[in-house]
Parts: C-alpha cells; structure tokens; sequence
C-alpha cells in the first residue's frame, strides 16, 4: 500500500475535493493523505462561498505531511497561489509524480483564478505527470499558455512531453503538442453526479502506483463509472460513491459467499440443485457474468450442501439472462441466485412487506432460454404498480405545475366536447321549436301535412345525433393525440389511449431512472421444463447470502 496524497479545496458534502479524494485513493489499494488549499461550503444545490487557507496553514500542512510520509504520487484538485508555489517548492525535494485536475473554469465558463495564479499554473504544468481537462478547459488552457509563451519567447521543452488526458463521455490521451496516444470510450448513465472529475483524477493517481498510465486510465473508468452507478441521493441530486469492481472482486466476493452459506442452515436448495452468480459493472453478455460451472448440491448425509465446480465467467446461462435483463432496470443490480419456491414462504415475506417481491408466469414462456423474458415482464409490471401508486401519492411535487397544465390541456377538451354537445342539443331545440311552432299554425291543416312535419322532426332529431357522435369521435382522436404531445415529465394515466399504454413504462423508467423502484427478488410457479424458483437479486454476491438467510428464517418458522 503506498501513499498518495489529495492537495484540493475542502468539499463538506464529501461529493468532491479532498473527501471524495481519499475515498477514491482507498478504493484503489492505496494510503490516502490530504493536504486542504480551501474551504468550499456546496453542495448539489449551490456554490455558497470560497475561503483560501492561509500560507502559514498551509505551509504546516505540506510539512506535516512530507516530514512523516513518503510521497511518490501527488493528485491536486483547486489551488490557491500559495499551494502552487509549496507544490512547485517541495516538487524539487522529493520529485514526486503530480496528476493536476485543472480547475480553472466553472461548468459556467466563469474563471475560478487571477493572472497570477494562471501564470504559476504554467510552470506546474511542465512538471506534471498528466493533467486532466475537459475540452472546454483544454481549449483555454492552450490559448492561455500560446499567448504567455509567445509574449515571453520562452518555451519548457517538458510541455511538449506533458501528457494530457482530455475528459468527457470518450477521453483522449495525447501529448501537449497534440500527438494522439490513445482513446478511451466510455459510457453515459443519464444521471447528474456531484464530484466526478474529482474521482476520476485519484483513480488515476492511485492506480498509477502499481501500473501504467493507460492501464490505470482504464481501471480509473471503471472506478468512475461505479462511483456514478451507486452515487449517493441526496435532497437536489447525487454525490459520488467510489466503488472498484473488477474480475477480481467478484471471485472475492462469490468465495466469500459460498463461506457464509457454511453458516445458514440451507433448506432451499432446489431439487436439480443451487448456483450463485455476479456480473461485472453494465454487463454486455453472459461473459460479464461469473457462476459456478457446476451446482451447488444438497448433500443427503449431512443435511447440508457441497459445491461441484468453480467460478467461471459464463457458466450460467441461466442467471446470465436472470442479471443481465436484472440489471437493464437497476445497474445495481450485479447478483443472482436460484433457490426452491414456496408459496406459503412467498406470501409470509409479501405480508412482512421486508422484500419488494415480483413474479411471472411460466405458462407463457416457450422454453428454458426465455426465463429472461419472464423477469423483464416481472419488472414491467413491478414498475407499472409503483407509476400508478406514484401518481396517487401525487410524489411529484417537483413537476407539480408541468402535470397541472397538461391537466388544464386535458380539462379544456372535455369542455369543449360538453360545449358542442350543448351547443348541437340547443341547435336540435331550437329546430324542434321551428318546426312545432310551424305546426302549431297549421293544427288545421290536412293529417298529410301534419305527418309530413312529423317526418321532418325525426329526421332532424336523427342527423343531429349522428353528427353529435362523429364530433364526439373527433374529440377522443384529438384526446389520444394529445398524449404523444405530453413529456415523459408531464405523464399521466390514461384508460382510452394506446400509447400511454405502450410507453408509460420507459418513461416512469427515464424520470426516475428505475433506481428508486427495483425489485429484491421475483419468483415462478414453475411449468415448461422451469423448476418452480425464486430468484434474489442484488448488489453483490454477499447481499445475496444476506437475503437468504432472512428467507430461511422466515421457512422455519412457518
């Protein structure tokens, strides 16, 4: 374990700056040590101040920690002038290696440093291991420093040689004078996360202590990615949550599990036997996923159970399809296991109300390959109940004035289909009239006429009917119609139209990006070559031995 030492402002949220630093350098194997430039009162709302420490402070910091540590990794976050120049100073001592995270604009284009500070920024660059800009803060980085080096006719030969690491959804790796090393792609989770630059620059730094700088740009992702998969919610949106998830981890976690089973006395083992399963982070296919090749097997002289097999990636294709459809609804989602149904068991746990419990039915499925089409029908339905029980709660409160106009549209077209009933059923009296006072006038007239009228009057009554209901038909066209004109935001419940019906899902899913709504287990009666099972879900292998020891309590007690 070696140790890597955070320089940056002080976040109390722990969303970003040196909090979120030390998390990050822990979550890489290493010893994180922090060195605080400023104080940032923030958090996922606003920015409420900016207080720089003092150099006296700030010089006890740099030698607190330099006299007692050895430090070989550096990674800085915001710096003050002062820090810039104790950096640049104690750098030509103990020549450690510096990964900078450029803060020098905000995400509003406002400039964050004086001149001067972006003056000292220049010569730090020159002695930076790598630097880690957007492309926005990239872009005036280099017009900054054309414009210095051009007024000043000097050039630090070391720029040419800076490595760069241009940051956003893909991330180019490239020299200062733009020589292009490699691409990174990455993924994009709808989801705003406080303090994911932060992240990225210590993974960055904590992996480069064991690696090389493409290696560990690579694990550094995939750290960053977790940290946005399980980000913390808060009141105005969500603050980074570093986790490191690799193949190794799942072997370590799923070993440990099948320890834990030692502990729990394990009744609900299928008859054609048990597995356990893990995916990597945003699993593509069954690869991603790790069970064991073989079963987990009830052993009819103990009592208990033994293990045929060890963890391979992609030996169930079974709870590959279970994790895989799983984790498309809650990317936190990475586990699974298959243990026996019991009906009583299940509604003990429903009335107990300790898990989220979904289900489908077997009768409907083909064969054994499309149990993954049984789970994804569990989640719709799971799903659609928690949208209508949302929408009767009225939770929204943040849409509130969206969903009221798109009301007030709905309610404007009821009214102008009762104002043309009324105003056709007037227009009918009003010809009714007519005609009786026509009648009236010629009471005397020959029994011919009077049936001649008569015939009249019902015609009128009949057209008028019809064209009510033509018009009435309209409105319900022009009422279904003005569904697709409503924003997923604005989504409400509708018996009459078939595309709500369709997409009310997806979009419940796309506002509250299904974190909030996941399910803990789903289960099947069985049928068509399917073992009644119940399948638990969860984060981690280890959540999953957890959660069944709460089932096996609660099936020897019934």
């Amino acid at each position: 374990m070696k140790n890597v030492l955070a320089i940056g402002g002080y976040d109390p949220t722990g969303g970003a700056g040196v909090i979120a630093d030390a998390k990050t350098i822990k979550e890489t194997g290493n010893n994180p040590l922090t060195i605080i430039t400023s104080l940032v009162p923030q958090n996922n709302n606003k920015v409420y101040s900016k207080e720089e420490i003092s150099k006296e402070i700030l010089e006890e910091q740099f030698q607190a920690v330099f006299e007692d540590f050895n430090i070989k990794w550096v990674k800085t976050g915001v710096l003050s002038k002062h820090a810039i120049e104790l950096i640049l100073e104690y750098h030509k001592d103990y020549d450690f290696k510096i990964i900078c995270d450029p803060i020098i604009k905000s995400t509003t284009g406002q400039l964050l440093t004086d001149k001067e500070t972006l003056d000292l920024y220049v010569e730090l660059f020159s002695k930076c291991y790598l630097i880690t800009p957007n492309y926005e803060e990239f872009k005036f980085i280099k017009h900054f420093m054309y414009n210095k080096l051009k007024k000043e006719k000097y050039y630090d030969e070391n720029l040419k040689e800076l490595s760069v690491l241009v940051t956003g959804i893909n991330d180019t790796l490239q020299k200062y004078s733009g020589t292009k090393i490699a691409i990174f792609n990455g993924k994009k989770i709808n989801r705003e996360v406080h303090g994911t630059g932060c992240v990225f620059a210590s993974a960055i730094a904590g992996f480069s202590t064991r690696m090389p700088i493409i290696s560990a740009i690579k694990n550094a992702k995939k750290l960053v990615l977790g940290s946005v998969i399980y980000a913390k919610k808060t009141r105005y949106g969500y603050n980074t949550n570093p986790i490191f998830i690799n193949e190794k981890t799942i072997y370590k976690n799923l070993e440990y599990s099948l320890f834990l089973l030692n502990n729990i006395k394990y009744t609900l083992i299928p008859d054609v036997g048990s597995n356990i399963a893990e995916c990597t982070i945003l699993p593509k296919n069954r690869y991603d996923v790790c069970a064991l090749s073989g079963r987990i097997i009830k052993d009819k002289h103990t009592g208990g159970y033994h293990r045929a097999g060890e963890f391979k990636f992609g030996a169930s294709k079974i709870l590959s399809d279970v994790i895989l459809t799983a984790n498309k609804y809650d990317p936190k989602i990475r586990s699974s296991m298959g243990v026996r149904f019991n009906e009583k068991l299940m509604e003990k746990l429903k009335d107990d109300g300790i898990f989220c419990i979904g289900h489908f039915d077997t009768k409907k499925l083909d064969n054994i390959r499309k149990v993954g089409f049984g789970i994804d029908n569990a989640f719709k339905s799971h799903l659609l109940d928690k949208y209508k029980q949302f929408m009767e709660k009225d939770h929204m409160h943040n849409l509130e004035n969206s969903f009221r106009n798109a009301e007030e549209n709905v309610d404007n077209l009821k009214i102008d289909e009762e104002d043309l009933k009324i105003n056709k059923i007037n227009k009918i009296k009003e010809e009714v009239d007519n005609i009786s006072n026509i009648l009236t006038k010629n009471l005397l007239d020959k029994s011919g006429h009077f049936l001649h009228n008569e015939k009249i009057i019902n015609e009128t009554l009949i057209n008028s009917s019809e064209e009510i209901n033509v018009e009435k038909n309209k409105l319900d066209v022009e009422i279904e119609d003005e569904c697709t004109k409503i924003s997923p935001e604005e989504y409400r419940k509708c018996n009459n139209c078939e595309y709500c019906k369709n997409e009310i899902i997806h979009n419940f899913i796309k506002f509250k990006e299904g974190y909030d709504f996941t399910l803990d287990m789903i289960y099947h009666k069985g049928g068509h070559q399917i073992e009644p099972t119940i399948w638990i879900l969860g984060q981690n292998s280890i959540e999953i031995v957890k959660k069944l020891r709460i089932l096996e309590k609660t099936y020897r007690k019934l």
